[in-house]
């Protein structure tokens, strides 16, 4: 190949490279766009999902303690302060404990996630409960009524999972404890139903999700 062909050679690769370099620049900022574009897709999206996930577990909270506001101004429960302090029939105290029991069953059902509900009388020291062999406790209960919600790791060493407990005590004092409570209701969820939601949006191969 003479000189003459080689320069020609050259200058047409040149040229051919010069035509490719903006077509091969715009392929690569098209593909950085388009790239960024569907990250930022599956991030909004992974993001709107978990907010869903989110508000449901809000949701599910709220309702169970707005139930325990209700319950605590129920006739029934007021009653309940001191029916075994009244002179009333044993038949009498036990239908109406058993009016009480029902409501307390009928909400534990009527949640998404298992829960347990317990009505206290400081008075009389009674319960009733949905979980058998309830008893008043008034240490543990002063411990509980410091905070909203309590985390418990093992109450009872019974819960491996742990359990969140919240406790309505009327009446309503802003510095917290039982010492002038007419009643107090308690209402626990177990962590389980937390961890099956979970299970739930992951099987659904939408990711792993880590609730803290």
């Amino acid at each position: 190949m003479s000189k003459k062909e080689r320069s020609l050679f050259s200058k047409l690769v040149g040229s051919l490279i010069l035509l490719l370099l903006p077509v091969l620049i715009l392929s690569i900022y098209s593909n950085r766009v388009n790239e960024n574009v569907i990250t930022g897709q599956i991030k909004q999206s992974s993001i709107s999902r978990l907010s869903t996930l989110a508000t449901q577990m809000d949701n599910i909270i709220m309702q169970l303690e707005t139930f325990t506001y209700i319950l605590i101004r129920d006739p029934n429960v007021i009653e309940f302060q001191d029916l075994s302090l009244l002179n009333s029939s044993y038949y009498d105290q036990i239908s109406k404990k058993k009016i009480i029991q029902d409501k307390l069953y009928l909400q534990s059902a009527s949640t998404e996630w298992i829960n347990e509900v317990t009505v206290y009388s400081p008075r009389s020291g009674q319960t009733i409960s949905t979980i058998h062999g309830t008893s008043f406790d008034p240490e543990r209960l002063q411990r509980l009524s410091k905070e909203n919600w309590n985390f418990i790791l093992h109450d009872d060493k019974t819960d491996k999972q742990g359990k969140v407990i919240h406790l309505t005590v009327e009446p309503y004092e802003t510095g917290g404890g039982i010492a002038k409570a007419n009643s107090i209701i308690e209402i626990s969820f177990d962590m389980s139903n937390v961890i099956r939601m979970l299970d739930k949006f992951k099987s659904q191969g939408i990711g792993e999700a880590l609730f803290y």
